[in-house]
């Protein structure tokens, strides 16, 4: 009898040995059962890093949730996963979501825990904005009303009034000069003194500003407060002490200017008010010391005052810019005088504010225009600030009557 071969089938009078086949279906379900093996692995690792120590209590269900979510999307798609692509791609930016969101109700639970030991074991005392952070802070991580709308990030310790730094007195002028620093002042006629030390004659001039000016100031300041946290820390702590005297000295500020409607009752409405206070309401002057032009020399500088016309001011300059309002006028920049002729042009014509600058508009040589149509000359400026001898030779020995003197 022939010997059996194992593994052996006959189809017909052909013998075909199957070893080959069953190696490869074994070989097949290993790796198989390998794959399954390792894809089950790396989901239990995945799952593993997200754990929920540490998470706050407001915040247990959204986990849970979100843990149950990732669960059902492998159950649905683990196929799919273990190729690779845009599965796999999902479920893993799916773990690093939940991933984020411990994240971040850990470092909430860690944070309110600071706070508190800020205020109930420290020597601070909390103001009604810093409780409203410390709700907002509490709030579940997925609440949107933990994110502070003016920094689009959600609230936290650098929140709080105790750690922004002071809005100084000395802060409070550098920020009045940056919102002003741009806007020209109207000088008034000067009021003179005489220094009994040097002999020297002060001249004190008055300054105002149009509410024009004042309303460009004021919206500008309130804006600020978006990018300045000491100056909105400031005025949110003065709107909770409405009895104060600061805030009582606004109020009065606010309403006695009748520009602005509303209570004051924001911080942004209160930096109005500070604008003003201090550029309305406050008195402002500023003070030049010898400041009068004297006659000591003529027209060309090289010999004495003599003639009205060597106190000529506005003729030394020539219009050659378009004014921005469309009217086809031109006129010169403010700021394209000199200082010394701008605070004597100033004492006689209010500029005209177009465009966010300040502009005197040209009518023709020696003759400007400022806001509101009035208008001067330079024989007006003349005759106020020579000095009476040179007066008196133009209006005729100083009798109020131009006489023999050539007409200007």
């Amino acid at each position: 009898m022939a010997e059996q071969l194992p593994n052996i089938y006959t189809f017909g009078q052909v013998k075909v040995d199957t070893s080959s086949l069953a190696d490869l279906q074994g070989k097949l379900l290993a790796q198989k059962q390998a794959k399954e093996e390792a894809l089950n692995k790396y989901f239990e690792k995945q799952m593993g890093t997200l754990s929920s120590e540490g998470i706050a209590k407001n915040d247990m269900a959204d986990y849970e949730k979100s843990i149950s979510d990732l669960k059902n999307y492998w159950k649905q798609n683990a196929q799919a996963i273990k190729k690779g692509g845009q599965s796999k791609a999902d479920f893993d930016n799916k773990v690093q979501g939940i991933k984020n969101f411990i994240g971040e109700s850990k470092d909430k639970k860690s944070q309110t825990l600071k706070y508190r030991e800020q205020f109930q074991f420290g020597n601070k005392t909390p103001t009604g904005t810093d409780m409203d952070v410390l709700g907002y802070m509490e709030l579940p991580v997925k609440d949107p009303k933990r994110i502070n709308p003016k920094t689009g990030n959600p609230y936290g310790l650098t929140d709080l009034s105790v750690q922004i730094p002071p809005f100084t007195s000395a802060k409070k002028q550098s920020w009045l000069s940056n919102i002003s620093k741009d806007i020209q002042p109207v000088e008034g006629k000067p009021a003179k003194t005489v220094d009994k030390t040097s002999g020297k004659e002060i001249f004190t001039y008055p300054l105002s500003y149009d509410d024009k000016k004042i309303k460009f100031m004021a919206d500008n300041a309130a804006a600020s407060l978006r990018a300045d946290r000491e100056a909105l820390n400031y005025y949110e702590q003065l709107k909770n002490e409405p009895t104060s005297p600061e805030f009582i000295e606004l109020k009065n500020a606010w309403d006695a200017s009748k520009m602005f409607v509303g209570d004051m009752d924001t911080p942004e409405e209160l930096a109005k008010a500070e604008i003003l206070r201090e550029f309305k309401i406050k008195p402002r002057t500023r003070t030049q010391v010898s400041d009068i032009p004297k006659a000591t020399g003529g027209a060309g500088g090289g010999g004495p005052k003599t003639k009205l016309e060597d106190y000529f001011v506005l003729n030394k300059y020539t219009a050659t810019e378009p004014i921005p309002d469309g009217s086809g006028r031109k006129g010169i920049r403010i700021n394209k005088i000199n200082a010394r002729d701008q605070k004597v042009i100033g004492k006689f014509i209010i500029p005209a504010y177009v465009g966010g600058e300040d502009w005197y508009i040209v009518r023709g040589p020696g003759e400007w225009e400022g806001d509101g149509g009035n208008f001067i000359t330079d024989k007006d400026i003349a005759l106020d600030i020579a000095p009476k001898e040179v007066k008196d030779v133009y209006l005729g020995g100083g009798k109020g009557k131009r006489g023999g003197a050539k007409d200007l």
